[in-house]
């Protein structure tokens, strides 16, 4: 289904094979390694990643709280002069995102792909930010997107 979803948008799909060490950093290390090394092979200019708000609020708390970093990913942003790697969900939620792929019957993983889903720093994460929010997220993501001690957002181009 992916394929046809691709094909009548005039896009290949093109799935990339990467190790999956039992570590999360060093997982995600060497699935964007593969991701951005096929990137770069087929000369591509920008590169479009499907996380969410969720992913962009758990990973600010993973790199403040087990990082001892402030920061987190850019909905747009340039890598290493390469090309440009593009979030466009990053103001959209999970549940957000699913709903609109049911709506318009479009696929999605059945299943998490992780083998360490459901644990680690990012469930942990997860947790930590939903009995922080308390039905606030969308607020404290809308602040996050703007944050920025200069006035000029980080995580915005």
């Amino acid at each position: 289904m992916a394929c046809s979803v691709c094909e009548s948008l005039g896009l290949a799909l093109i799935r990339i094979k990467a190790e999956r060490p039992q570590n999360c950093y060093l997982c995600s290390r060497e699935r964007k390694k593969a991701l951005f090394g096929k990137a770069s092979d087929l000369g591509a200019r920008i590169l479009f990643m499907g996380h969410h708000g969720d992913d962009l609020l758990e990973s600010f708390f993973i790199s403040l709280l087990y990082g001892g970093e402030i920061h987190t990913f850019q909905p747009v942003e340039m890598f290493h002069g390469s090309f440009f790697l593009a979030r466009p969900f990053c103001g959209l939620f999970k549940y957000e995102v699913a709903a609109y792929n049911q709506k318009f019957h479009l696929p999605s993983l059945q299943k998490p792909s992780c083998p360490l889903a459901g644990s680690g720093k990012r469930t942990e994460a997860r947790r930590l930010l939903q009995a922080f929010s308390r039905g606030e997220k969308r607020r404290i993501l809308t602040t996050l997107l703007k944050a920025s001690p200069s006035g000029k957002s980080p995580f915005l181009l």
